[in-house]
């Protein structure tokens, strides 16, 4: 039952208040569900910024400023100075961008597409900053370096190439951006709704095992492509760290954190963790790495079935059927 309530003029300007922080504040650290982590995402480092010529010649040229070991510089901190004779992987990127685009991209195509190679050849480093870091990574050698901008230069092209091959590629490319668009909508309401710990989604602190199954119920309802329950497990696979799910196109979901693709998801968590899709859904299974799905949440006290569920629906509702 809800009491009734009288708005003033002051309480609107805090509700307003309250709405811009919500909005403002992108909850980006994952951690054990009963416990916190103070952790504030202040820009995308996911975000996946369209190609175009100028970012092939970008990578083309920090091939050429990174053309010898003795222009290597393994111990980078992010700095960039101009009368470097020594240039780390994201200087030589970072001046490249300078020469080529006229102004510093730091999430610019070439430089993300960098750090993608880097998630899938340094999966379970746990790196904070992945250009910095695997540039100082003890293991890694001028070789790698080289066949990093290799690999960076030839995703490029292949991007590139579809795009002028396929324009559907664009159009698809929109669609995506609105699905990410939409549940982080949906996630910023959750965060609205049940709050932070510490900085850390409430909503992640419990009762992420009942999000995911009301998210996959609704979901699998409305669409043709599912969605299925994730579990985010200790190397030996004894104990349960989250509980999400992956989307049709790979990329990981949960009400505290938003859309988050795989290797990102993993370095929040210790080496060696795993990711175990549930393809078969199985309640008991849910139930016991939920650590009970119909426990009280101390740190969630105000969850609520009911209003996750319209919450659901309500950005679910703003997704196009197929």
């Amino acid at each position: 039952m809800w009491n009734k309530v009288t708005i003033t003029k002051s309480s609107r300007a805090s509700i307003g208040v309250y709405l811009v922080v919500a909005v403002l504040v992108l909850p980006f650290a994952v951690k054990a569900q009963g416990t916190a982590t103070k952790s504030v995402a202040v820009d995308d480092p996911n975000a996946r910024p369209p190609v175009t010529k100028a970012d092939l010649r970008i990578v083309k040229r920090a091939r050429e400023v990174l053309d010898s070991p003795s222009k290597w510089n393994r111990a980078d901190n992010r700095e960039c100075p101009a009368q470097a004779k020594t240039f780390s992987l994201y200087c030589a990127l970072q001046m490249a961008t300078n020469e080529v685009s006229g102004k510093s991209e730091h999430r610019g195509a070439a430089l993300q597409e960098a750090r993608f190679v880097i998630d899938e050849i340094a999966a379970n480093r746990n790196y904070n900053h992945r250009l910095m870091d695997y540039n100082n990574d003890p293991t890694t050698t001028f070789a790698d370096i080289q066949k990093l901008l290799q690999l960076v230069e030839e995703r490029l092209e292949k991007r590139l190439a579809e795009n002028i091959s396929n324009p559907k590629t664009n159009t698809d490319s929109t669609h995506s951006d609105r699905q990410v668009a939409v549940l982080n909508g949906l996630r910023n309401e959750i965060n609205y709704v049940y709050g932070y710990k510490d900085y850390a989604p409430r909503v992640n602190l419990g009762p992420c095992g009942r999000f995911a199954k009301a998210f996959r119920e609704q979901w699998n309802a409305r669409f043709k492509k599912e969605v299925n329950i994730v579990f985010v497990m200790t190397a030996d696979g004894k104990h349960c760290y989250h509980v999400l799910v992956k989307l049709p196109d790979g990329n990981y979901f949960d009400g505290g954190n938003g859309v988050i693709p795989g290797p990102t998801l993993l370095r929040q968590y210790p080496i060696g963790a795993r990711l175990d899709e549930m393809i078969e859904f199985d309640l008991k299974q849910l139930d016991r790495w939920s650590y009970g799905l119909g426990r009280h949440y101390e740190l969630c006290p105000n969850y609520s079935d009911e209003t996750t569920a319209r919450v659901i629906e309500r950005h679910l509702a703003m997704l196009p059927k197929p």
